[in-house]
């Protein structure tokens, strides 16, 4: 831990961490397909000290959705 991380505590910045698509053939070995090899890795990463912490994600979209479309129509979040 860093000298400033023990005075002033933690600077977390988010980071992920992708993975690298593996090329495969298809069975007639002419179209090449992506497979991923795993999932996106979302973590924390102190900016002083380089100490890392996962991340633990609550929803599978982001919070900053404003308008939901229902049935064609849309409302807007009160």
């Amino acid at each position: 831990m860093n000298f400033f991380c023990r005075i002033f505590g933690h600077t977390w910045v988010p980071r992920t961490e992708d993975s690298n698509p593996q090329w495969n053939t298809t069975k007639a070995m002419q179209v090449l397909m992506p497979s991923a090899t795993r999932e996106t890795r979302y973590f924390d990463v102190c900016q002083r000290c380089g100490e890392k912490r996962e991340v633990q994600l609550s929803r599978s979209f982001p919070d900053a959705i404003t308008d939901v479309v229902d049935e064609g129509r849309v409302i807007g979040r009160p």
